[in-house]
């Protein structure tokens, strides 16, 4: 069965509409998509589980053994924590580590997919993770 995961929105930022004043007149409004706009998503984990690792990391489960090779990842936090990703390199194993507090997307190339996601913190954390194996 094949699966696709699509994500559409749109950036809204500028001044404040407190006065009559149109300056600063700056006004950003872009709108996003994935690349492509449909990414092929055969296997995923969605969970949302109760972290209480303050002091460590816990690996998020489902990364690394359903998803082995993640293209997309979505999270979601309702407390600062550290994110710890783990990407398949050209020469080697990649560790990137995050601050996140709210929400949090990313794309990987296929050759550079996740392999391992990990976090550090208390509190929520709802994660999503997509690939074709």
């Amino acid at each position: 069965m094949f699966s696709v995961v699509s994500v559409k929105g749109t950036l809204l930022a500028g001044p404040p509409k407190a006065s009559c004043n149109g300056f600063p007149s700056g006004l950003v409004n872009a709108t996003f998509e994935l690349t492509p706009p449909n990414k092929a998503a055969d296997v995923s984990v969605y969970q949302t589980p109760n972290l209480n690792s303050g002091s460590g990391y816990s690996t998020l489960p489902g990364v690394g053994d359903t998803v082995t090779r993640g293209t997309f990842l979505y999270i979601r936090t309702t407390n600062k924590m550290l994110v710890r990703l783990t990407q398949a390199g050209d020469s080697g194993d990649v560790v990137s580590v995050v601050y996140v507090q709210g929400l949090f997307i990313q794309e990987f190339p296929s050759a550079n997919y996740l392999k391992l996601l990990e976090a550090q913190g208390v509190g929520v954390v709802e994660y999503f993770v997509s690939g074709n194996q």
